[in-house]
Order: structure tokens, then C-alpha cells, then sequence
């Protein structure tokens, strides 16, 4: 294990900490999020990797938001600089994100590196923020809005679907896509 793994973590077993921290069931977090306790317990077994929106449900069920879940505090001074040591990045075998920007007062949009496994079967998503894409590696990602239309984005495209636009990425390719991701507002 290299020393970037050790510094990573699992998402699934900091939700099921703090599922027994509140002393939930499965099914009262289940009822709470909208989200099946089957899901629920595939998620904190590492099974599957939820999506950025499932994941923002179980965490408003648990009382808490994206910034709090991956770091324990706020930044108080702004910085410019921001080295990948200091990056917290949470996922499984099919999906992995990384927080690029801090959560911090002055910082007015969020920024995210992930990572798409082949065989990650992702569901449509709505969201109350704007999301913009650059491909990286990999690829192609399949981009569909519903209602809007489907593209192929290559390495080197980038995407953007703003706020109420169902959508969602489906990496076709053989290899791993990796992207950078940014949401505005930030949705923490």
C-alpha cells in the first residue's frame, strides 16, 4: 500500500461511523435520505460507490454537508496554494473523488478530480448547482441530459450542465476516465 493509500480513506466506513454515532438503523437512515438500507449497506461496505448525489442525501440525513464529511474544519486564512498531501479523497473500485479546494468562506466554487472505472453504472442526476468537466484520461464519457441531447467527450473536451439539467457520464472506454469537475455554487 502506497503512502497516498494509507492517506486516503473509505467513504463507506466514515458513513456507517457516523450512522452508529447517531445510533440509526439502517432503515431510519434509509427513510431519512430516500436511499434503500440495501444501497445503504453496499455504500458502507465499499460495494458499490454512491454518486455525488446519493452521497449528498445520506450526508443532509446525517446532519451534515460535503465540507464537514471530508475535513473537520474551516479553513480560517485564505491560501493560494494547494498541495496534493493536503487533498482528502474518498471512493471505491468503480468511483473516486478528490477535493481539490478547501472548504473555506472566500472560496466561491468547489473543485473535484474523478475518477470513472469502466464498469461503474451510473444513475441520471439532478442537481441545484452548475457542473463543468475537463477529460483528463480515458474516456470516451458518454454525457446524456435528458431531454437535451448526447455527446462523446474525448480527452481534452470539456462539458458543462447547468443547475435542474438531468443528467449523467457514463465512461464507455476501457480505461479508467479521469476529470476535473468543478460546481458552482459550492455545495458546501
Amino acid at each position: 500500500m502506497s503512502v497516498e493509500d494509507k492517506e486516503n480513506w473509505k467513504l463507506g466506513e466514515k458513513v456507517k461511523g457516523m450512522r452508529a454515532d447517531q445510533g440509526m438503523s439502517l432503515r431510519m437512515l434509509g427513510k431519512k435520505s430516500g436511499i434503500s438500507p440495501a444501497m445503504i449497506s453496499m455504500i458502507e461496505n465499499n460495494r458499490v460507490s454512491p454518486t455525488l448525489t446519493k452521497l449528498h442525501k445520506l450526508l443532509a440525513a446525517l446532519g451534515t454537508t460535503f465540507g464537514d464529511f471530508f475535513s473537520n474544519t474551516v479553513e480560517n486564512q485564505i491560501t493560494f496554494y494547494f498541495p496534493k498531501g493536503k487533498m482528502k479523497t474518498i471512493g471505491s473500485k468503480r468511483r473516486r473523488y478528490t477535493i481539490i479546494l478547501p472548504r473555506h468562506r472566500d472560496i466561491k466554487m468547489q473543485m473535484v478530480r474523478e475518477e470513472i472505472s469502466p464498469d461503474d453504472k451510473p444513475e441520471m442526476e439532478t442537481h441545484g448547482f452548475d457542473v463543468a468537466g475537463y477529460l483528463l484520461e480515458g474516456g470516451p464519457l458518454k454525457l446524456e441530459i435528458l431531454d437535451g441531447g448526447e455527446w462523446m467527450i474525448q480527452k481534452g473536451d470539456a462539458f458543462y450542465v447547468p443547475a435542474g439539467k438531468t443528467h449523467r457520464g457514463i465512461n464507455t472506454g476501457r480505461k479508467t476516465v479521469v476529470m476535473v469537475t468543478s460546481f458552482y455554487p459550492p455545495r458546501y
